[in-house]
């Protein structure tokens, strides 16, 4: 604090009126107010004068953990922290953000003297359906799509897989959700051409109970 006018020597005080030294230094965690009045040789005093001290704290921010979602929902983040600026892999600089596609974020908060990052991985589900069946099977032998049964995605209460010939013949039957048809039928590879498949189920994913009827058509190659 820098004293001017009236007599020398001068002593200034802080915020509890004992006098201290000038400079006075200060080690706050916090934003502080102090406040300083200085006083010459004579008595007399000058007016009150504040000094405001902003602390500077480590932006705390937390995307949480990695995290799946259904096709249609929004992952809204909220890491507003005072006095921080931000900076989110695609360039925003917002503290708030809306995630709507699979990918990794990554966002950084900084200040003048501390920075944070963090990064959270999200995917995404069709949570309308456990059911993916491929249209086209080539149970040839060569340990590549050899086996027709559909990519699932939940835990079944129960389970009816079906496939019949184009004379209505059922080639293949199971209710093991692990199971698959191998393109034979009494022990002899079934001719190539269009398969009619029936699929009902009961089961559960992400919380949601599921119960479809499904049928479609698989072509047989060979």
């Amino acid at each position: 604090m820098t004293t001017i006018g009236g007599f020398a020597p001068y002593t200034v005080s802080w915020d509890d009126g004992i006098p201290m030294s000038n400079p006075y230094i200060v080690f706050p965690e916090t934003d502080e107010v102090y406040t300083a009045m200085a006083f010459d040789d004579s008595g007399c005093y000058s007016k009150p004068v504040e000094y405001n001290v902003r602390v500077q704290q480590k932006p705390l921010i937390e995307l949480g953990s990695d995290t799946l979602l259904c096709y249609g929902e929004v992952l809204f983040k909220d890491l507003f922290f005072p006095g921080a600026e931000y900076l989110w892999q695609d360039g925003s600089i917002y503290y708030d953000y809306a995630i709507k596609e699979p990918g990794i974020y990554t966002v950084d908060a900084y200040n003048s003297c501390f920075h944070s990052r963090d990064t959270i991985q999200v995917k995404f589900d069709d949570c309308g359906t456990c059911i993916h069946m491929p249209n086209a099977f080539t149970p040839n032998g060569d340990g590549l799509n050899d086996i027709l049964i559909p990519a699932l995605g939940c835990t079944f209460n129960s389970y009816s897989f079906r496939v019949f010939n184009r004379w209505g013949e059922l080639v293949f039957s199971t209710s093991d959700p692990t199971s698959g048809w191998n393109g034979f039928y009494s022990n002899e590879p079934s001719l190539m051409g269009t398969y009619v498949w029936f699929l009902e189920y009961e089961g559960e994913e992400h919380d949601f109970l599921l119960t479809e009827q499904l049928k479609g058509n698989v072509t047989l190659l060979r």
